[in-house]
């Protein structure tokens, strides 16, 4: 039983973070949650239901701040290591590390201004146009090339 527990890490270099042969995995099942919830807030906004667009972005929030979490703590820190004498490589790591620093400020306040009301207009409608374009464009940037990082 111990060793079916311990295969699940994979051994390379000696890291701090251990290797997690799920954590991709669990990575793309955090985008599809997250944009089903997006969907439910673009059905909801289509349908002026203020409601379900304002329980649809708490979950956003919860949602997104857990995958960023998991992404901080057990991602990038395994990466940074593992890449510390890969100087191109591990420019990359931090170029996408920062980036997504400043994706999560702007996230954060986005949904924190909406959070903060009830009813959605126009407005609403185009900063969430905003911000989806945005976090399509990361999701996609990260599984096409951040993730094959870690599964290297």
């Amino acid at each position: 039983m111990l060793r079916s527990f311990l295969g699940k890490f994979k051994k390379t270099k000696k890291t701090k973070i251990p290797y997690n042969s799920k954590l991709i995995s669990k990575f793309h099942s955090d985008h599809k949650k997250i944009i089903k919830i997006v969907q439910k807030i673009i059905d909801a906004i289509e349908k002026n239901d203020d409601k379900t667009i304002h329980a649809s972005l708490k979950s956003l929030k919860m949602s997104l701040l857990g995958h960023f979490m998991e992404e901080d703590t057990m991602l990038y820190q395994y990466l940074k290591e593992y890449y510390k004498d890969n100087p191109s490589t591990y420019e990359l790591i931090i170029e996408f590390y920062s980036s997504i620093k400043e994706i999560q400020r702007t996230l954060l306040k986005f949904l924190d201004k909406y959070l903060a009301k009830t009813k959605y207009d126009i407005y609403f409608e185009k900063e969430f146009e905003l911000i989806v374009q945005g976090l399509s464009s990361r999701v996609e940037s990260e599984e096409s090339s951040l993730y094959t990082l870690y599964l290297k």
